[in-house]
């Protein structure tokens, strides 16, 4: 028996025994001849064989691609030191795995990420946090932006973006927005009344230019700001006469004189020379003393909040001291129940800053292929270009709103759809726009219940194969340039409203544009076919016509004291004119040129 037979024996017979005294010499591994059926290479073989097994100290590399079948493989960690560009882990089932917490990402929770909104309502304040705000009512975001950019891309429902009182200083672009049906984006503010009270009654409706009264005989209002003053020199019935004025430089028709003498109140209808006014109410005799100016809530709304008519809103275009005018008539006239507010509203978008470094060139962009965008209760102002721009294809509603300053345009529409309602549009201050608004390159635009006071050149403009309709509107001018109105190459239906005071033409018609005077065409609540046109107090021509047609062929349009003629066609212009109603234009009703009628007596 070898040295080995006699190891092994022993150590089946010591079984758990200790073998630590079994110490194994140098000549037993090498004494290969004692190992039946080995070769004399076992060392080579050995380590051939070892390199074909996993070591559990995973000192041994796998050399090609493992499957472990049907058995599961557990550790604490799993870790892969693959290179960035490999995926580290491919999972070939969708199931969810339950208790797998997938809610943080680099460490944040879910919560720490903000969510974009499909439908519903977001809310803005000037307390608000675009870092931590979610955009609820409690958490708002600071910025309109903020609360645009969190809509959805798709828009699955109507989303509303609440804006709270306060002034919001940003340039508010709207984009990139998709509808999945008939849904729209409405920038909601609020309004703080300036007035509140209870109208005493008596109120009505004035046809003739589609303007409105309320009265409230317990107010006391006053002349906003007085532009002139004087006491009069002479009595004639509906004038107002002082020697050595100047009027024709500071007064314009649609003014309001206070007589300060008696406390009598009437509005300018037209500026007869420098020292001779037209009145609509004989309120002036000789000695007595007068302040003329505009009326302290002109361009504000009037909302009649309860009792009968409540719920309308109509523009402020003056007032009287215990009267307020409307743009438009009331579709049912308030009286002693109904309660109302005068106000502006109070959430503004204002698009640049005060100092001459401002670079925010609009307040608000509407840009290309965007549809269905309201704006309710805002004040919009203060651009360095245009206050709003709505860019190609797409569809912007203004209701309850003020619009103004912008030092290029207020309101300029491109190939799109405008619809504007019971909203004011003008310029204060410095700022005066070159146009209130502006409608070009085959735009539509519906316009109702509109105060616009120019000091520009032009009030509306409708250019390049647009197409526009006006009812109930009140298109004033205070010392700015000519026409009001003033269309190339465009369309305009209108009814029910007033054209006043323009410095020179009430309306210009050019190079093959179409002025009407009803609204027919356009169906619903516009379809009756009305007139009831007022232009007034201008002065040049009522309407000059240009290589144009104007068909003014109802009755119940009238043209009225305007410097120059009520219609002036030139060069080969269609003016239907016969049935409009003329008086005291200076150089007369309609002129021999206007290619359908004579030149009346």
């Amino acid at each position: 028996m070898n040295k080995f037979d006699k190891i092994l024996g022993e150590y089946r017979e010591a079984d758990t025994q200790d073998l630590s005294s079994y110490a194994l010499t140098s000549d037993i591994i090498t004494d290969h001849t004692a190992l039946s059926n080995i070769g004399t290479n076992t060392h080579a073989q050995i380590d051939t064989a070892i390199g074909t097994i996993i070591k559990k100290d995973g000192s041994v590399a796998l050399t090609a691609d493992w499957d472990a079948g049907s058995f599961e493989i557990r550790a604490q960690t799993f870790e892969s030191d693959v290179a960035t560009g490999t995926a580290p882990l491919t999972i070939a089932s969708t199931t969810k795995i339950t208790n797998l917490n997938a809610d943080l990402l680099d460490g944040f929770h879910d919560t720490n990420f903000a969510k974009t909104t499909a439908s519903g309502t977001i809310y803005v304040a000037t307390t608000g946090n675009d870092t931590t705000g979610d955009g609820t009512s409690g958490n708002p975001y600071l910025t309109v932006q903020k609360a645009i950019d969190m809509i959805n891309p798709v828009v699955t429902g109507n989303v509303t973006v609440s804006i709270a009182a306060g002034s919001y200083r940003e340039l508010v672009t709207i984009q990139g927005k998709n509808y999945s049906g008939n849904y729209s984006i409405t920038l909601q503010g609020t309004y703080t009344a300036t007035v509140s009270g209870t109208s005493t009654g008596s109120n009505s409706n004035i046809t003739l230019g589609s303007t409105g009264t309320l009265n409230d005989t317990g107010k006391s209002w006053t002349i906003g700001t007085t532009l002139e003053s004087g006491t009069t020199s002479a009595t004639t019935a509906n004038k107002l006469v002082e020697a050595g004025q100047n009027f024709l430089t500071t007064v314009k028709a649609g003014m309001v004189v206070k007589n300060t003498t008696d406390d009598t109140w009437a509005m300018v209808t037209q500026v007869d020379s420098n020292t001779t006014l037209s009145l609509d109410t004989d309120i002036m005799v000789s000695g007595e003393t007068y302040i003329i100016g505009v009326g302290q809530y002109k361009g504000y709304l009037i909302k009649i909040t309860g009792g009968t008519g409540s719920g309308q809103v109509r523009p402020i275009y003056s007032n009287l001291k215990t009267q307020i005018k409307t743009v438009g008539t009331w579709v049912t006239v308030p009286d002693n129940t109904s309660t109302y507010d005068i106000y502006m509203p109070s959430s503004i978008i204002t698009g640049s800053d005060d100092d001459a470094t401002a670079t925010r060139l609009n307040a608000l962009v509407i840009t290309a292929g965007q549809k269905n965008i309201i704006l309710d209760t805002l004040l919009v102002s203060a651009a360095t270009d245009n206050t709003i721009l709505v860019e190609a294809g797409s569809l912007l509603t203004i209701n309850n709103c003020i619009a103004t300053n912008g030092a290029s345009n207020t309101i300029k529409v491109s190939q799109s759809f405008l619809n504007v309602n019971y909203t004011s549009v003008y310029a204060t201050g410095s700022f005066s726009s070159v146009v209130l608004i502006r409608i070009t390159d085959s735009s539509l635009a519906k316009l109702k219940y509109i105060y616009v006071e120019s000091r520009s050149v032009s009030a509306v403009v409708p250019f390049a194969f647009s197409f526009i309709g006006m009812m109930h509107y009140y298109l004033w001018n205070n010392f700015g340039a000519n026409p009001l109105l003033n269309m190339n190459l465009s369309r305009a239906d209108i009814s029910d409203g007033t054209i006043i005071g323009a410095t020179g033409y009430g309306a210009y018609v050019s190079f093959g544009s179409y002025l009407r005077d009803n609204t027919s065409s356009w169906g619903g609540a516009w379809g009756a076919t009305t007139r009831n046109n007022i232009i007034t107090g201008g002065a040049s021509d009522g309407i000059y016509v240009n290589g144009s047609i104007l068909d003014w062929s109802n009755a119940g349009n009238t043209i009225s004291n305007n410097a120059g003629w009520g219609v002036n066609a030139v060069n080969q212009s269609n003016a239907i004119c016969s049935l409009i109603t003329y008086s005291n234009n200076a150089s007369g009703t309609y002129t021999a040129s206007a290619a359908t009628y004579s030149l009346a007596s």
